[in-house]
């Protein structure tokens, strides 16, 4: 790292001045020359007015690592995090991070850039360097700095199916920070509540969910905010049941389509279609118009994963019109354990298997709808928290199935 002189120098030739220029009266180019080059310490009086001279804070100068040092390693981070040259970002952070880096924004930006970086390439010693840098902005009141790096670690936590964890922590530091009395910024509100939201579904703590859900909702119409509406709107629907009022529920579909109109999305746009089938089939029980609604949310789509939710609910339609063959057709037969969804998607495309499952019994194929009621009872119980509704259909399921065999 650079010595005090080698600093003043620099801060010095970045600023275009010459030795004259900083040593002005109160010092000898000579003098100045021997301390740029650390043959000579300079006194206090004479370090603050090189401080003052080139606008710097004092401490700055006489950092083991100075801000400016640190802003540079920023810069250089940032750009490598975000080409996911994670090993470099670590190789360029670890030296500093072990040293004592003055207590400034930078520093707690770096720390968390570290923590960052751990948690992208699966270090578990992530989370210690995300509170780290928690506790440097706490100690600059910078409080909504350090909020933002609790939800971080709430959606990581999230992402890894560590619910509980996840909603103790967000609980816990919500009671703190409140405790605080400091003004709560605008997307960190929406943040910390979507986060919540979706954590008290995945933990089954639905009404609490759905009301919290309705609240923000209304929020966020009120201030004419986007953030993630089309996933609130979606889950406002798809948690629905036959005796919730479906004007209500439809009032949220039509949302959700003019959301995609603005935003001139085909992922949005399918969604509403799949939204609208969902809402054709569960409350309205007219099956064969919400498949030509689902067909239609199809062809906005060129992701071959989320088909598996439109195919799921079209076979569920073809089941429940006893047209098995058809729904056998449809229905997507995975092989493989899903990734990177939560639980409550998870359910239902996995719910798929128990309608294969019925659909085979259906047709006298026995051995065959064992298998799926097998299958899909061993991934229900492997899930943290499965949608309730689906696994009670699950074990049904199996239940009949082992049953008639």
């Amino acid at each position: 790292m650079e010595s005090l002189g080698s600093r003043i120098r620099a801060l010095r030739k970045q600023q275009g001045k010459t030795l004259a220029d900083l040593a002005g009266e109160r010092l000898t180019k000579g003098m100045l020359s021997l301390i740029e080059n650390d043959k000579a310490q300079p006194s206090m009086e004479s370090l603050h007015y090189i401080a003052e001279t080139l606008g710097v804070e004092k401490s700055e100068l006489l950092e083991e690592v100075s801000i400016r040092q640190l802003r540079e390693l920023l810069d250089i981070g940032r750009q490598a995090y975000d080409e996911e040259k994670y090993e470099l970002v670590e190789e360029l952070l670890q030296p500093i991070i072990r040293q004592n880096m003055p207590l400034a924004y930078e520093s707690a930006q770096l720390i968390e850039l570290y923590g960052l970086t751990l948690y992208s390439q699966k270090n578990s010693e992530w989370e210690r360097y995300m509170i780290e840098a928690e506790d440097r902005f706490l100690q600059m009141n910078q409080f909504n700095e350090g909020f933002r790096l609790v939800l971080e670690r709430v959606s990581f936590h999230t992402a890894h199916y560590q619910f509980d964890e996840a909603i103790k922590l967000l609980e816990a530091k919500k009671q703190f920070y409140q405790s605080q009395r400091f003004e709560l910024e605008l997307m960190n509100e929406l943040r910390s509540n979507y986060l919540e939201i979706g954590l008290l579904f995945l933990t089954e703590n639905i009404q609490a969910g759905k009301e919290l859900l309705q609240k923000t909702i209304a929020y966020s119409t009120e201030k004419q905010l986007f953030y993630k509406m089309d996933e609130y709107y979606r889950v406002a629907v798809m948690f629905s049941t036959p005796t919730d009022n479906r004007t209500d529920i439809m009032y949220y579909v039509e949302k959700h389509g003019q959301l995609a109109q603005l935003l001139d999305s085909n992922q949005l746009h399918a969604l509403t279609h799949l939204l609208r089938g969902f809402v054709m089939s569960q409350f309205d029980r007219d099956y064969e118009l919400a498949i030509k609604e689902l067909e239609t949310g199809i062809t906005y789509l060129n992701e071959s994963y989320s088909l598996n939710f439109f195919h799921t609910e079209i076979g569920a339609c073809y089941y429940k019109l006893e047209r098995y063959e058809q729904a056998l057709e449809v229905l997507p037969d995975l092989e493989f354990v899903l990734g990177g969804f939560h639980g409550l998607d998870i359910s239902h495309i996995y719910a798929a298997d128990a309608y294969i499952a019925r659909s085979h019994l259906a047709l006298n194929h026995l051995e065959k709808a064992k298998f799926h009621a097998i299958r899909v009872k061993e991934r229900f119980d492997a899930l943290q928290y499965p949608e309730k509704t689906m696994k009670a259909f699950v074990l049904e399921t199996y239940s009949l199935i082992c049953k008639e065999s």
